[in-house]
């Protein structure tokens, strides 16, 4: 084998080395930012405890990643080594000119009014590896922050209103309240709560449940359902109406009244 089909096999070999490892971060890069967008849309629509594991889960994912891409910028290293040491052989100097950053500048006016008044010392900065990094680091802790406060932010109760739920059972921790008004003709009517969520969606779908729930208590009586409102008729006196008002209102609120009307 001659020298020349030597330089031309090992051409070939490094560059496809450099181009499929230099793909494979991009590719990393890609399901990096799928995963940070998931876990972000699930940090903002889940409760303080899940909320504090996605956040944790978050930094760990970028720690991990940080880490792969240490690891990927060594292998494109390889080839860009391997590339160095050929590029002679062939007569061009693409690698040396991409190691100088001699087209740098005329890529972009912005780049070349930051160049003349920085110096090349600012060239670090028009890196890819510069800037992915930098998002890794910034999102490992932007997710510690969001976890603290995800641990340390507890609902802001209204005076008093610990008494309120310690007195139906009700932890103080939970920022929505399923209340039921029960009135029946001939009678006071009675407000009182029963349970708390810690997101409204769990306390809307609790009050969904309550109200199936009618229907299959009294499945021999007429149950119409209006909105948060439920009227039932019984058949042993059609004359007799039980009005059932649900609500889910924050923890700070009391539909009775400041005096419990």
């Amino acid at each position: 084998m001659d020298e020349a089909k030597k330089v031309e096999i090992a051409m070939q070999y490094a560059r496809d080395w450099y181009t499929y490892h230099a793909g494979q971060r991009i590719l990393a890069t890609r399901f990096y930012l799928a995963i940070i967008g998931v876990l972000l849309i699930a940090y903002t629509q889940s409760s303080k405890p899940v909320a504090l594991w996605v956040a944790l889960f978050g930094a760990l994912v970028s720690a991990v990643f940080w880490v792969l891409d240490v690891r990927t910028t060594e292998l494109v290293n390889c080839g860009r080594a391997a590339l160095d040491r050929l590029e002679p052989a062939v007569f061009v100097h693409i690698r040396a000119d991409d190691e100088t950053r001699q087209h740098l500048t005329k890529s972009s006016l912005i780049v070349r009014l930051f160049d003349k008044m920085v110096g090349s010392r600012s060239r670090c900065i028009w890196r890819f590896q510069y800037w992915l990094r930098l998002l890794f680091g910034v999102t490992f802790v932007a997710s510690l922050l969001l976890a603290g406060y995800a641990w340390l932010s507890k609902p802001v109760l209204a005076s008093g209103s610990d008494g309120l739920w310690a007195k139906w059972g009700v932890s103080t921790q939970r920022a929505w309240v399923l209340w039921v008004r029960v009135q029946v003709p001939s009678q006071e009517s009675t407000t009182s709560v029963l349970n708390a969520y810690e997101a409204r969606a769990e306390c809307v779908n609790a009050e969904r449940a309550a109200i199936e729930g009618l229907r299959a208590k009294y499945p021999s009586a007429r149950v119409d359902v209006r909105d948060e409102t439920v009227w039932i008729w019984r058949e042993e006196n059609a004359a007799t109406v039980t009005m059932l008002d649900y609500y889910c209102l924050p923890d700070t609120v009391d539909p009775r009244g400041p005096k419990g009307k």
